[in-house]
């Protein structure tokens, strides 16, 4: 919470993390690695740059960095690079002739060949977020070097979570618990939908969270299909539903958590019937989330819970804790210390589309490591 200390990484955990990115470098036979990424995605389309770099400054069309199957990485930056946990050496992205454009691919491309890089096998980490414009400035300064895409290499890595990362995970589960209480703290009738985020957001901050995280909020009497977004001018009503979805964020690492809040004494009977079916496929899921267990051998199971429950045309529950990547993958293989969103989903034949409650959990051998402190139930004001 707010007066705790500031959470760095040590020298040995990002040892260990290079010597595991540089396993899989050799065993798909790449040179180097060029990481890159940008501030969108509510920032974790930088997670990959971050996990190398540390907390560096990510914008738009960067960072990038060169990381060679040995020797140091190394940054390049649109600013000089300073203080970052990872103390990687760089510098400053060259303009591009006659602008004051960042030209990061022709700066890349200059320090890949700097490196004896000019023919090499070089990795991209990753597709998704390199402008076309760098891949393309590389290709033609690089004729001769293969880029291939690399997108997993680092993302692959980041799964599963060493004690330190697990500390940082806790720090952004305790903020979104603190976003959460501001929001509950802050709901009555004639409030805006619009101030209570902006509470959550500035509770989150004060928790050593992130500004600008992932915040969704809908209000209105039962049912509030298509009104869970970012906040509008709407004034709360007594008896209304308020649905939540907060995602915390402490330097990176990103937790969800998602709470049901009624204004009165008691909750519409259909909304209490769907969250009997969200809490039961919570359940099965948590249940299930252990070592061994594929995320869609969970998700079948899932579904056969609450098959008697209702008409669905879809239903999970489980999605990485990797923003970046949010949605799950059906044949990943469950790992102790990876780190999920149980978020139970729900789409029936007619009605309500759409989850009520959700948190966040560390897999353990036994039962998994919940995040966050806030319930998973009904929270009435």
């Amino acid at each position: 919470m707010a007066g705790e200390s500031e959470l760095l990484f040590s020298k040995d955990e990002y040892s260990r993390r290079y010597a595991n990115i540089r396993a899989l470098m050799q065993a798909r036979g790449l040179d180097c690695l060029v990481i890159t990424g940008h501030g969108g995605v509510f920032g974790a389309a930088g997670s990959d740059v971050r996990y190398v770099a540390g907390s560096v400054m990510i914008m738009e069309g960067g960072p990038y960095i060169i990381f060679p199957f040995v020797g140091d990485p190394f940054l390049i930056s649109h600013v000089v690079p300073g203080r970052n946990e990872g103390a990687i050496p760089g510098e400053q992205v060259s303009f591009k002739k006659g602008t004051r454009l960042r030209d990061y691919g022709t700066h890349v491309a200059n320090r890949l060949r700097d490196l004896g890089f000019e023919k090499a096998t070089v990795g991209l980490v990753t597709t998704r977020w390199m402008p076309v414009k760098d891949f393309l400035a590389m290709k033609r300064e690089l004729p001769l070097a293969e880029f291939v895409p690399a997108d997993d290499i680092v993302l692959q890595c980041r799964l599963v979570r060493s004690e330190e990362e697990k500390a940082f995970l806790r720090r952004s589960g305790k903020a979104a618990d603190a976003g959460m209480k501001a929001i509950i703290e802050a709901s009555r009738p004639g409030v805006i939908e619009r101030e209570l985020v902006i509470a959550c957001d500035t509770a989150m901050a004060k928790s050593s969270g992130e500004r600008g995280n992932f915040i969704l909020l809908g209000s209105g009497a039962w049912e509030i299909e298509g009104q869970i977004w970012t906040g509008t001018d709407r004034k709360l009503e007594k008896g209304d539903v308020i649905l939540t979805e907060l995602t915390s964020n402490y330097k990176g690492y990103y937790t969800q958590l998602c709470c049901p809040i009624v204004l009165g004494k008691k909750a519409p009977a259909g909304f209490m019937k769907r969250l009997e079916v969200n809490k039961a496929m919570y359940r099965t899921a948590y249940d299930n989330l252990r070592p061994g267990n594929f995320v869609g051998g969970v998700e079948k199971m899932v579904e056969e819970r609450v098959a008697g429950m209702g008409k669905w045309r879809r239903s999970w529950a489980l999605q990485s804790a990797e923003v970046a990547e949010s949605f799950h993958k059906v044949n990943l293989q469950i790992q102790r210390n990876m780190c999920f969103v149980i978020h139970p989903w729900s789409e029936p034949a007619s009605g309500f589309i759409g989850h009520t409650i959700g948190n966040t959990c560390v897999v353990r051998d036994n039962e998994p490591e919940v995040l966050h402190k806030s319930p998973q139930d009904i929270v009435y004001v």
